[in-house]
């Protein structure tokens, strides 16, 4: 079993707490265990699976926080964590994940200066609370970010705007080539940042189901490829 590259358990109405001996399948690359009702916290002897590409244990009732050890996992590609009970803030040794490309969970603790290469995060439905972190802006090369049905508080960001690369944005402004800004349904205030101009290739904005007390940008007319707007 130690030479098992691939487990794939998905959709089996699973319904025990995560073995914790997953974590001597050293040579493993893909582990599969979304779909099913998975309880209790994430163990973090997965951490000691460095030649995993891709995580994927969305969907279940895990609860508690995103183990440290994740931050060993350098070689993942692939991490998807949404649609569970995760409510604590995502571990700094997180950042050293270069390789991540999804990632689905909580994030404030996240090491965003490290993170340079994460290209699509994804946090929605889960009890994430906290504001989202400035240094968001410096993670230049996501396309696509979904922070939507959480407990976020505060303001967006204006360092959202420096992401030009993003495609698709659901709580962050400095990506530039995003094209779909999704924040809805949390508990974000304030003003709509005006900074929102710079993404350029924006096509679709959901800012719905939060707290904004002040009117639309008028710096949003010159993104001339907008399509969908909802603010209500």
């Amino acid at each position: 079993m130690n030479s098992l590259e691939v487990l794939a358990l998905e959709s089996n109405n699973l319904s025990s707490p995560i073995p914790v001996s997953l974590g001597d399948l050293t040579e493993l690359q893909y582990l599969f265990l979304h779909s099913n009702q998975l309880s209790g916290r994430i163990p973090s002897e997965l951490g000691n699976l460095k030649e995993l590409n891709a995580l994927a244990l969305y969907e279940n009732q895990l609860s508690g926080s995103i183990p440290t050890s994740f931050g060993n996992l350098k070689n993942l590609q692939t991490l998807f964590l949404h649609l569970n009970k995760l409510s604590s803030r995502i571990p700094a040794k997180i950042g050293r994940m270069k390789s991540l490309e999804v990632f689905l969970s909580s994030f404030e603790q996240l090491n965003w200066g490290n993170a340079k290469n994460l290209i699509d995060l994804r946090i929605d439905r889960n009890n994430i609370s906290g504001s989202i972190p400035l240094e968001i802006g410096n993670v230049k090369a996501l396309l696509g970010l979904d922070l939507s049905s959480n407990q976020l508080t505060g303001q967006i960001p204006k360092e959202i705007g420096k992401l030009t690369s993003l495609k698709t944005l659901k709580e962050i402004r400095r990506i530039i080539h995003l094209t779909v800004l999704d924040l809805s349904q949390n508990l974000l205030d304030g003003e709509i940042t005006a900074q929102l101009d710079s993404l350029w290739d924006l096509v679709s904005l959901n800012l719905s189901h939060n707290g904004f007390y002040s009117c639309i940008p008028k710096e949003l007319a010159s993104l001339t490829g907008l399509e969908n707007v909802v603010l209500s």
